[in-house]
């Protein structure tokens, strides 16, 4: 299966096309916008276009500063939290697995 690493609010990819995927957004309008100068992306479009190409029974993993929702078509299997320096927000993977 092919990699990549892309903005996900709509790959024009095929359904499916992929084991797994894993989101980094930025975490803040201002971040998207001062730190990577880009739009602040829609949490519904992304997310929907990253389940969309996960296949059935692949994990999907989203990087933030909290514990993400439920996706839709997907249940909760794992939450990772990474403590980085003093006065620096953790860092908490959820990660999901998509129902078959």
């Amino acid at each position: 299966n092919p990699d990549l690493v892309a903005n996900v609010e709509g790959t024009g990819l095929n359904s499916e096309s992929f084991d797994g995927g894993m989101a980094d957004p930025p975490y803040t309008k201002e971040f998207a916008e001062r730190l990577y100068n880009t739009p602040y992306p829609s949490w519904t479009a992304w997310t929907k276009e990253l389940v969309r190409l996960v296949k059935p029974g692949g994990r999907i993993g989203i990087m933030q500063n909290y514990i993400v929702p439920r996706l839709p078509d997907c249940d909760m299997e794992e939450i990772i939290v990474i403590l980085l320096r003093i006065k620096q927000y953790p860092k908490i993977v959820t990660v999901q697995r998509k129902r078959k």
